[in-house]
């Protein structure tokens, strides 16, 4: 299954989303990270009418750091996506959404995210939600 499948998944997953809570995400954005033990896939998805591009650093830095802190996150099967993680960043704060976050892994994931102090570019004035997702890549 290519990278488009993956970004798809995380697109129905954003509906579904979006039914389920008043949040509403945008497109997905693919970030392939590389260096690592396994090369990985990430899906980002920001409220929707948010601009990804200025922040996506900022966010794969972050998911970066929530990954190193949770490995159980990562499927061991490199098709199968991790579950989806919601968080919200406000205040310079991250919050996550237990009603949106209802596997261990996920809820893994927003506990080291929580616990981490927000870099300046997502420090913003007005809340913004995120949903990412990942995967491991076939070598």
């Amino acid at each position: 299954m290519g990278p488009w499948y993956f970004l798809w998944t995380l697109a129905l997953l954003a509906c579904r989303s979006e039914a389920s809570t008043s949040v509403q995400y945008g497109e997905p954005v693919g970030v392939k990270l590389a260096g690592g033990q396994r090369p990985i896939e990430l899906a980002i998805a920001l409220s929707k009418g948010k601009d990804p591009q200025p922040l996506l650093g900022a966010l794969v830095d972050m998911t970066r750091a929530g990954l190193d802190a949770c490995p159980g996150y990562l499927s061991a099967t490199p098709q199968d996506p991790s579950p989806p993680v919601a968080i919200r960043l406000s205040a310079g704060k991250v919050t996550g959404a237990p009603e949106e976050n209802t596997s261990p892994e996920a809820r893994c994931m927003v506990k080291a995210l929580t616990e981490r102090p927000l870099p300046p570019p997502l420090r913003t004035e007005t809340d913004l939600h995120v949903l990412v997702q990942a995967r491991i890549l076939s070598p």
